[in-house]
């Protein structure tokens, strides 16, 4: 039995390349509602795609856990297996359950940059098997739901990702039971800002604090720039 959840709205994104690791600075935050802080020992996340190569088994806990579950990038070229874990190996499955999770294609999820152009290219989702049940996990609540309490800052992380944030030199860092984010947000204009055959994209940095349960709450946001980027 699979189950197939909703998608996510299609987001437009810029481009920012890099890798991510531990920050041991101090990050000065843009002027206006932005002050500075001290984010020693905070993850720093340069950009989407970068993080969630690196995503692993011991980055994701969720507190029930499944049998089986993996974490993948899909694209048109079919998907990549990024992480995976559960209480049983792939090869444990049942053969039918395993050839329904390996033939299991889709196009939603987090939607990430992953290519030329000024779309995203590429959405991340999670496969959860629980005895014969195969669960898509492709959004911001589905994913709160599977992980449970959020407990480390990679699981903050990808809930601002699947609520459509970005990371652009942006950082996450625990606070007690709460997570503090620096991050982006892009909106997309109204036909008529720009010319035909292209679309206005307004970047904001946002400060985000990700409670323990995966609420999101904004507590300042910084206009960055307006373009107009053909498609």
């Amino acid at each position: 039995m699979i189950k197939r959840l909703r998608t996510l709205p299609l987001r437009l994104a810029l481009v920012a390349v890099a890798s991510f690791g531990l920050a041991a600075c101090t990050y000065a935050f843009n002027e206006g509602a932005f002050e500075t802080f001290d984010v020693q020992n905070a993850l720093v996340i340069s950009d989407n795609l970068s993080f969630v190569e690196d995503l692993g088994e011991a980055h994701i806990q969720p507190d029930t856990t499944p049998d089986f579950w993996e974490i993948r990038i899909a694209g048109d070229n079919g998907y990549q297996t990024i992480g995976m874990g559960g209480s049983k190996a792939f090869s444990e499955l049942p053969a039918a359950t395993a050839e329904a999770v390996q033939s299991l294609e889709l196009m939603e999820g987090a939607p990430i940059f992953c290519g030329d152009g000024p779309r995203f290219a590429c959405y991340v989702y999670i496969i959860s098997v629980t005895g014969d049940a195969i669960e898509v996990v492709s959004n911001a609540d589905e994913l709160v739901h599977f992980l449970g309490t959020i407990d480390t800052p990679s699981e903050a992380a990808l809930v601002a990702m699947a609520d459509n944030y970005y990371f652009s030199d942006g950082w996450i860092r625990q606070d007690s039971a709460r997570y503090t984010v620096l991050a982006t947000a892009i909106e997309k204009g109204q036909p008529w800002e720009c010319t035909p055959g292209s679309v206005k994209l307004t970047t904001y940095q946002v400060l985000l604090e990700i409670g323990e349960l995966g609420r999101i709450d904004v507590v300042a946001r910084k206009h960055l720039e307006d373009r107009c980027v053909d498609f």
